[in-house]
């Protein structure tokens, strides 16, 4: 009977260089991958905010619209206002130091023109007074950058006729 070799084949084999090239290209990648997982976040942040702003101009004047005593009452505007971004948001914060501020005014149209409200017993066509609430909060980034700004200013103004 013949001899028959029946070695082991050999558990050392080279490395593939190709496995160092994955990890350095992920190590490269990562950062950037982070950076714009951050920039997602930071534009829904910036969304919701817009969102709370121009929800609390809509509830203040819908609130300011239920009649003509409401519609000058401009405390019970803002507190619709403000109870309307606090009831609707986790991130209350997004607002920042400030919070949310929201004064009102009382504008009349007559003929589709904007009046003096004095003056609207005069009109010879469609006049009405609407409620007008305008919103303003300042959104604050996650992330400053050196030269970029603090916050910014988020505006909405919402109207509603008034029924007399």
């Amino acid at each position: 009977m013949g001899h028959v070799n029946r070695s082991r084949p050999k558990t050392h084999a080279r490395r593939s260089p190709e496995r160092g090239t994955s990890l350095l290209e992920f190590a490269l990648l990562l950062p950037l991958m982070t950076i714009l997982l951050l920039g997602v976040i930071e534009v829904g942040r910036f969304a919701d905010a817009a969102l709370l702003v121009a929800d609390a101009a809509r509830a203040g004047a819908q609130y300011g619209a239920q009649n003509l005593t409401t519609a000058s009452d401009v405390t019970g505007i803002a507190n619709a206002a403000q109870q309307d971004v606090q009831g609707n948001s986790v991130l209350n914060p997004v607002l920042g130091a400030n919070g949310l501020q929201a004064p009102s005014s009382l504008v009349c149209r007559c003929d589709g023109l904007s009046e003096d409200c004095g003056t609207l017993s005069s009109c010879t066509g469609d006049a009405a007074e609407y409620v007008q609430v305008i919103a303003s909060g300042e959104f604050v980034p996650l992330f400053s950058f050196s030269g970029s700004p603090g916050g910014i200013t988020l505006n909405s103004t919402y109207q509603i006729r008034v029924p007399q």
